[in-house]
């Protein structure tokens, strides 16, 4: 595989000419291992198309490159992270992921994994991060060129999972079996949609990355807002119900009188809202509702303010998630109000109920 745009082909050639001692000595981080990096929550700065690109000329994949990330304390800290997400043992080593053009790579090497890049980069699909020791610098791919990247290996709901998972502010942790959360998402659909559009020929993947985005919402806050809005979005032909996309976490103003009822509050957000058919949809995690008197009684109150404004809500939980006919009913429900039609066939339940399977495994998708 060579390049096949001339303005990379014209970089390698550049860099043939300089002598070896004279490169610094760089790496990009991709894969499973950008995936780590975002989850330790530490700072990253982005930088412009026309630096991004001679970087990734210049980029190493090799056991020196590797040897200098692995004596990170991020990389230590995340490997419990990786090892649950891969299933492997902890005696397992995670192997190293870096990008580079074609000509950069060294060759098959233990605990390096090579991916190979040849579009012309645009800003904001590399950040800059802290450097180890034998590195003269360190990139890690973004979040939304992370997703240009694997919209090239995987399906449609894996990408959608993906989306939903960096436009939102948590991010699973299976190995502790709980959820870190960031104070603002990592990214947004707005995002990447403007970096899937600044290629100037679209690389394999990025057709599908535009096209998934259009069923995710921005600001999911856990796994089954993810879940349950995917679910409801997807089209019906990869097991979703084919509505139209939600917004999550969305503010609805409250007006004086009512904001008594929420103990001074003017505003309520809740999980799903299709502002012009005034249908909100809520679901009440076990964690957070189960035996809680006080937490009942806000959400009842909350609920009763959305009535008022004239609100139809939509609430679910646990048990309803669990029971496919019970969900299904909450579906037709929700389809209906917006004006769809809901599919009860069998073909249509094995689609959802396939669906559903795959979602419900959201915290393992990287």
């Amino acid at each position: 595989m060579v390049p096949n745009d001339k303005k990379v082909t014209d970089l390698c050639q550049k860099m043939d000419r300089v002598p070896l001692h004279a490169l610094p000595m760089n790496a990009i981080l991709c894969d499973i291992v950008a995936w780590m990096y975002f989850a330790s929550k530490l700072p990253a700065t982005s930088i412009p198309a026309a630096e991004s690109q001679e970087l990734l000329a210049q980029a190493s994949s090799n056991v020196a490159c590797a040897k200098a990330v692995r004596s990170q304390v991020w990389w230590e800290s995340q490997l419990a992270f990786a090892h649950s997400l891969l299933g492997t043992p902890p005696t397992h080593e995670v192997p190293l992921h870096f990008l580079t053009l074609p000509v950069n790579r060294a060759g098959k090497q233990n605990g390096v994994v090579t991916h190979q890049y040849t579009a012309m980069l645009p800003g904001g699909f590399l950040f800059n991060v802290k450097p180890p020791v034998g590195l003269d610098s360190l990139q890690v791919v973004g979040p939304a060129g992370y997703l240009a990247l694997r919209a090239r290996e995987v399906d449609e709901v894996h990408l959608a999972v993906l989306i939903s998972n960096l436009c939102g502010d948590y991010f699973c942790l299976p190995h502790k079996d709980a959820c870190a959360y960031f104070k603002q998402p990592l990214c947004s659909t707005q995002t990447i949609a403007q970096l899937a559009r600044s290629f100037s020929a679209k690389p394999l993947g990025i057709k599908r990355l535009i096209t998934t985005m259009c069923y995710v919402a921005n600001n999911a806050h856990s796994p089954m807002e993810t879940v349950v809005q995917l679910a409801l979005s997807l089209p019906k032909k990869l097991g979703g119900c084919g509505l139209p996309t939600p917004e999550l976490n969305a503010t609805i103003e409250v007006e004086p009188k009512l904001s008594y009822l929420l103990g001074g509050s003017k505003a309520i957000k809740p999980d799903g809202l299709w502002a012009n058919h005034h249908l909100v949809y809520e679901y009440d995690s076990n964690q957070e509702h189960d035996e809680n008197k006080n937490q009942i009684r806000k959400d009842r109150q909350r609920r009763d303010v959305m009535e008022r404004l004239g609100y139809t809500v939509v609430t679910m939980d646990s048990t309803i998630c669990k029971d496919e006919v019970r969900r299904n009913l909450i579906f037709e429900r929700i389809a209906n109000i917006l004006g769809y039609s809901f599919d009860w066939s069998g073909q249509a339940q094995i689609r959802r109920r396939n669906l559903w399977a795959r979602l419900m495994l959201t915290g393992m998708c990287w």
